[in-house]
């Protein structure tokens, strides 16, 4: 009687962790991470490196990356979704999740939204700020150094009610003649700090001020070296964040 006790009391634990699991809430990645990421992927974790199982986002033709070291610990020998981005120094892991079956179709299905997104993008609508965004952008490409600078404190300056209108704005892939430029700020710990950029186009200029403007979200970086993979997944990224925000 015992053992038949011990017997069913062992098949009702392995019945409610089964249920738990279940039940449990997800934890899948935010759609602000898939929405940021160039690649998404599901693959075998080792240390600092991802072998490719699937790509569930974007086009990747290796079958196996290193990722910037220590940001795949929690994951680690484990079968993951894995969101990435590229960078000179290497993929950048922009969010990790072990691959459970439900996490893994939740994924999916939230990519598919996303897709649905981007190609339904409406067409930029006048709203009273687009002509101001449109002058400053023609003024980033101008071959003056002061002029193209000027342009860029003028974005900066803007109130974050222009960020509809800089994501409308957004794909605009002239080239710029003035590659270098600066933001000057103050913090508690530095009056006058400066950080340097090196943009090649408008959009990635537009980029790097949506980002300053917007905590609640971040997308690939397109300062010195990005490619059009990079920018066209930074302008479907921005275009998520707009209807999900109901711009």
């Amino acid at each position: 009687m015992r053992i038949l006790a011990s017997i069913l009391t062992a098949l009702a634990l392995v019945g409610a962790t089964a249920h738990a699991q279940e039940t449990a809430p997800l934890t899948t990645l935010a759609w602000t991470t898939i929405a940021g990421s160039e690649i998404v992927v599901t693959g075998k974790v080792q240390g600092d490196h991802v072998t490719i199982t699937s790509v569930l986002k974007g086009h990747l033709e290796e079958t196996k990356i290193d990722a910037y070291p220590g940001r795949l610990g929690k994951v680690n020998g484990e079968e993951s979704v894995v969101a990435l981005n590229r960078s000179k120094e290497g993929w950048l892991v922009w969010g990790a999740e072990r691959a459970q079956e439900r996490v893994v179709a939740a994924t999916k299905a939230e990519i598919e939204e996303q897709t649905r997104t981007i190609e339904s993008f409406p067409a930029p609508r006048s709203q009273p700020l687009d002509p101001e965004v449109a002058r400053i952008a023609d003024d980033l490409c101008r071959d003056d150094e002061k002029k193209v600078q000027d342009a860029f404190d003028a974005l900066l300056a803007l109130a974050p009610e222009a960020v509809p209108a800089i994501i409308r704005k957004l794909d605009d892939r002239r080239t710029l003649h003035v590659r270098s430029l600066t933001r000057v700020y103050d913090t508690p710990c530095c009056l006058g700090c400066k950080d340097t950029y090196r943009l090649a186009t408008v959009l990635d200029a537009l980029t790097v001020v949506l980002h300053l403007k917007t905590p609640d979200y971040s997308g690939p970086s397109l300062q010195e070296g990005a490619d059009e993979a990079a920018r066209d997944a930074a302008v479907a990224g921005w275009r998520v964040y707009y209807r999900r925000h109901g711009f």
